[in-house]
């Protein structure tokens, strides 16, 4: 079926698109430019991508801790230590560059404690000084899935999905084996336009290819 091989690439590439709006958004506030209440253009932002945040907790070894396998962008890492008999969490410096992280952590000054960690992020790890087991918590924006159409299974790194059944001859909605898309209703129209295009693409008919264009371009 058409549709399950492009739905998920037609979701992917609204994220990205949804993304990249964020970030120009940022750059607005920091201008000044941006609305302040409800009507602010980063904050509908935020709240279109929070079905793309989570939360997961990792315990290292010898310091390193795995990278999660669906994760986009990183947004945070922070720990949670007792301190005074109060649990306190604190949030873990986060380095790029193999060059700071050395220069960090040999450093007289400002070589990183157990409550200003800092964390280097490489292809495969998350390695963090000083040297630490402790259950760390991170917070990423992660890749686009699928939830059950029924509502009972929590978000899941499965494409989206179309079933369906047969009764008497007639294939009818399967909905217990429907994956339904993780982006925010509203951007129906946006992944019916981008499916339509690609389908037009694909079967080099440029009428549903130009309807799904005309589509995308009056989003």
């Amino acid at each position: 079926m058409a549709f399950n091989s492009l739905a998920n690439i037609a979701q992917i590439k609204i994220f990205n698109e949804l993304m990249d709006e964020f970030i120009e958004g940022r750059k607005l506030t920091r201008q000044n430019l941006d609305n302040v209440n409800t009507y602010s253009y980063v904050r509908r932002k935020q709240e279109d991508l929070s079905n793309f945040i989570q939360d997961i907790n990792f315990t290292g070894t010898d310091g390193t801790y795995p990278k999660p396998v669906n994760m986009v962008k990183l947004i945070s890492i922070s720990n949670s230590t007792i301190d005074e008999e109060d649990l306190v969490d604190y949030d873990i410096e986060i380095v790029y560059s193999p060059e700071l992280f050395s220069h960090i952590i040999k450093s007289n000054l400002s070589s990183p404690t157990e409550n200003y960690k800092v964390a280097f992020i490489d292809s495969n790890s998350i390695k963090i000084r000083p040297v630490t087991d402790d259950q760390i918590t991170i917070k990423y924006f992660r890749k686009p899935g699928s939830v059950l159409q029924d509502g009972t299974e929590a978000y899941s790194d499965l494409a989206p999905y179309y079933a369906v059944t047969s009764a008497g001859g007639i294939e009818l909605p399967d909905d217990g084996n429907i994956r339904n898309f993780m982006l925010p209703p509203q951007y129906a129209p946006e992944l019916v336009a981008e499916i339509c295009e690609m389908i037009g693409v694909r079967l080099r008919d440029r009428d549903v290819q130009s309807f799904g264009q005309q589509k995308s371009a009056e989003q």
